[in-house]
């Protein structure tokens, strides 16, 4: 589970990195669609392993009130619908980085590449 957070830090992590560097758009995009590709590797092992009949993993967090605590939990069900999200996310990033480079001397790319990122780790932490 802890590798199920550190990957959404790093899909957080990556997305302010490229608005960051916005000015240099390749580099901008090269950050958010490697974010991308780590946070799926960090978390698939433990997806995988939770497929394969793991036992369901819990970590919570001391909230302020009047929510109180946080729980973030991996079973099989979440381990189901959080692999395609990974795989493919991570596919439509990359994608999306090539298919907005012809467009990086009149737009700026690093806003659409954060808030991919930022979206693909909200619906994770939807899952979680």
């Amino acid at each position: 589970m802890t590798w199920s957070c550190l990957a959404l830090l790093v899909l957080v992590g990556s997305a302010l990195i490229a608005l960051l560097v916005g000015r240099r758009p390749r580099l901008a995009g090269a950050c958010a669609a490697m974010g991308i590709a780590v946070a799926a590797v960090l978390a698939l092992p433990s997806i995988v392993q939770m497929l394969g009949g793991g036992e369901p993993l819990l970590v919570r967090f001391a909230w302020a009130e009047p929510i109180g605590e946080v729980r973030l939990g991996l079973d099989p069900l979440t381990a189901f619908f959080a692999a395609p999200l990974l795989v493919l996310g991570t596919v439509c990033g990359v994608y999306g980085v090539f298919y907005l480079d012809g467009e990086r001397t009149r737009r700026h790319v690093a806003v659409p590449a954060a808030l991919f990122n930022t979206l693909v780790a909200s619906m994770f932490v939807v899952l979680l």
